[in-house]
């Protein structure tokens, strides 16, 4: 499980998606959330760089500084088993300008609907997190963070690395189309 989804964490890297230190994951299992260690680089992403802390409470172990997000959102949506977040540059200029995503716009982004801007909120605070959960409660699988990057979801990791994905290529899109490149 672990070794996929740092494959899978290396592949955002290779895309662009994700820079330095700039992002982190997680997977909920059954007993324990395990997500990116703080710092962890993801274009070199292991094994090693994940961290497995309590579905309640305070880690205590080196994760990453957004834990809370984390855990709030799989305490307040139990249907979500995998989270990213990075900071890809066109979702995250929408972010920047305070501007959702459509996505409507194409087909294979038609389950994100309308992608909304969570408020601005201070990284790793329960204020982010719960933007987060109420931007996500009414089974949206995405959203922009303001001047702090993007959130995907998913049933399995893959999913919610292949949104985050779709969700960059939906911004590009909707840029060139707004702008009529």
């Amino acid at each position: 499980m672990l070794r996929e989804a740092s494959k899978l964490c290396q592949r955002l890297a290779r895309h662009g998606l994700v820079v330095a230190s700039d992002g982190n994951a997680s997977l909920k299992g059954k007993n324990a959330i395990y997500i990116t260690r703080t710092m962890s680089e993801f274009e070199g992403l292991s094994v090693a760089d994940w961290r497995k802390m309590p579905h309640k409470g305070d880690p205590r172990v080196d994760v990453s500084s957004e834990w809370r997000m984390h855990q709030i959102i799989f305490q307040q949506l139990p249907e979500i088993k995998a989270i990213v977040h990075c900071h890809p540059v066109h979702a995250t200029s929408f972010a920047v300008l305070g501007l959702g995503l459509d996505g409507t716009l194409l087909t294979e982004t038609a389950e994100f609907g309308i992608i909304p801007v969570v408020p601005l909120a201070p990284p790793g605070s329960a204020d982010l997190a719960g933007g987060v959960v109420k931007a996500l409660e009414t089974g949206r699988v995405a959203c922009l963070l303001a001047q702090h990057g993007a959130l995907t979801v998913g049933a399995t990791f893959l999913e919610a690395v292949q949104r985050m994905e779709r969700l960059e290529r939906l911004a590009q899109i909707q840029w060139l189309v707004t702008h009529r490149v």
